[in-house]
């Protein structure tokens, strides 16, 4: 919105967690090096800790960059797991197809892999960011996975980055173990009121060669109040600064912009010309609103509705010439007025080919066709969606917030058709790298994504283009066991029995029992949908089972919204 006006390439305070955007304090130098040493030193546990905001995820991030060649990371993010499914997600975050249920299969694959690394002369690093989210018996699995080693060595670093809650889950009697294998510890602290300056002067420099904004002392002595140092909240007041700062037509950002910033953060109002509203939160969004006018016809349609009110009733604010034509602009969440002569007419939207939109896609930032295609993917849901900061690295965080789980499955898009639910895939696009799509419908060999509502592209374009698996959400509709097999008896057993019997897998004794008969259906059903055909009824089974099954209320590809 304001980049042009302040000279940026991009808005400097961004919350994503940009790696160049990484402003070393004494205390983030001395973080980055406590991780470093206890990789290269092969330390077994490393333990990253610090306040919410402190900059724990981006120095993750910068930690990534600083490996060198021999090291191989897996990341994991927000891991709000069962121990099944975090043992899935590191063995394909290692390349390792993940795809059994059977505790026992990952560890033996994942142990395998790391065997063959080592001998290769690799170092194996596994980063768990927001760890104080793991629940105890998923901690203790971690704990097991570091008894793999050879005589001399440990043959996985695993680092566990998280808030100050992570000391006191490791605190307990249960995890005594664990806590005694942390090799190195840090504990990040927030910045200083210097290190606040040199922290936005760093930002805006990265941002533009030549920024034209300037901070006052008074202005980064309210930054620091509001935030205490905490890199997140100086982001979160800076750029609200500096939009307020754009509405005002001002260079120089002075200490009560920043506090008209911070109140509109805190949800204050003030009086001005007789009504109450923000100073600038309307001006904020009529801009965004007229940027959805010139961008994107359907949501001047969808969004949009202008009314024409008489001028008395409207007032004059900031910027408004008196005898001047106002024109309301409403949104479902806010409203603002401004001049009709500055509301642009609709813009023609030319056809597209779905060759100009995978150009388009190049073109666009990978974490936002990543945000774009999770949120696509909620709504089919009916699921509230979240922002690019939050969904641009995990799909566990989302799917837990809408009572969602997730699932990644390494099948083909034939056979994501015959699951018939929406998903997300990545595509290799040459040079410009992967992107992220969500296919929200199916008809005649043809998928409609996120990217166009109006274009369908063949099967057979996506299938040449995906890399890597398919990325869905699903909902557990029955209270089931975690593990269900042969042996096992009960009304779980019956519910898996009608259900394979409604999807064609099973035509033996409807009863309560687990026989040999179901286990050869299970098999059947769990080959059909690409999966281990180990017999067993766990996670990804249920998830399937749930999906086939047309009496649950699951979007279907079948379905368009």
């Amino acid at each position: 919105m304001y980049e042009a006006f302040y000279n940026f390439k991009e808005r400097p305070f961004n919350l994503t967690p940009d790696p160049k955007y990484l402003f070393l304090s004494e205390r983030h130098r001395e973080a980055l090096a406590h991780l470093l040493y206890g990789i290269r030193q092969r330390s077994g546990f490393i333990l990253l800790t610090g306040e919410v905001g402190t900059g724990k995820t981006t120095l993750c991030r910068a930690l990534m960059h600083s490996l060198d060649a021999d090291t191989e990371v897996a990341l994991i993010f927000n891991p709000n797991v069962s121990s099944a499914e975090l043992l899935q997600a590191i063995n394909q975050e290692f390349g390792l197809p993940g795809a059994s249920e059977s505790r026992k299969a990952l560890v033996d694959e994942l142990n395998a892999h790391l065997l063959t690394r080592r001998q290769a002369g690799k170092n194996l690093v596994l980063l768990v960011d927001e760890a104080q989210n793991l629940p105890a018996p998923v901690l203790e699995e971690l704990r097991l996975l570091s008894n793999l080693e050879t005589e001399t060595e440990k043959l996985l670093q695993i680092v566990l980055i998280g808030q100050p809650e992570l000391n006191d889950l490791l605190g307990r009697t249960e995890l005594r173990q664990l806590d005694q294998r942390m090799s190195v510890r840090y504990h990040l602290t927030p910045l200083d009121v210097k290190e606040t300056g040199e922290y936005v002067a760093h930002r805006l420099s990265v941002a533009s060669d030549k920024p034209r904004p300037r901070f006052t002392r008074g202005a980064l002595r309210s930054l620091y109040r509001y935030s205490k140092g905490a890199p997140r909240l100086i982001n979160t007041a800076a750029d609200r600064a500096l939009l307020v700062g754009f509405t005002r037509n001002r260079i120089r950002i002075s200490g009560s912009i920043v506090r008209a910033a911070v109140q509109e953060l805190r949800g204050r109002k003030r009086e001005r010309g007789g009504w109450t509203r923000p100073i600038w939160g309307a001006l904020a969004a009529a801009s965004l609103a007229l940027g959805a006018i010139v961008l994107w016809q359907p949501a001047r349609e969808a969004l949009l509705r202008v009314a024409r009110a008489p001028e008395a009733e409207q007032g004059v604010g900031a910027g408004e010439r008196p005898g001047e034509r106002m024109v309301r602009i409403v949104t479902p969440t806010s409203m603002a007025v401004l001049p009709e002569a500055e509301i642009p007419g609709p813009l023609a939207t030319p056809e597209r080919t779905y060759e100009s939109l995978l150009e388009d896609l190049s073109r666009t930032d990978q974490s936002q066709s990543w945000s774009a295609a999770t949120n696509a993917l909620l709504e089919r849901w009916n699921a509230p969606m979240v922002s690019g900061a939050e969904v641009a690295y995990d799909l566990h965080l989302a799917a837990g917030e809408a009572g969602l789980r997730y699932a990644s499955l390494p099948i083909s898009l034939e056979e994501l058709t015959r699951l018939d639910v929406p998903a997300i895939v990545a595509l290799d696009l040459d040079e410009a790298g992967t992107r992220y799509v969500a296919l929200l419908a199916y008809e005649n060999d043809t998928f409609r994504t996120n990217c166009d509502p109006n274009l369908w592209i063949p099967i057979s374009v996506l299938e040449n283009a995906r890399r890597g698996n398919v990325y869905l959400f699903w909902k557990a509709q029955e209270e089931i066991a975690d593990v269900v097999k042969e042996g096992d008896q009960g009304p779980d057993v019956l519910w898996i029995k009608n259900a394979l019997g409604e999807s064609g897998y099973f035509e033996g004794t409807r009863d309560a029992y687990f026989d040999s008969s179901l286990t050869l259906a299970v098999s059947a059903f769990q080959t059909a949908y690409g999966i281990e055909p180990d017999g067993v009824v766990g996670d990804q089974t249920k998830m399937l089972l749930f999906s086939a099954l047309q009496a649950y209320p699951t979007p279907r590809l079948s379905a368009s919204p």
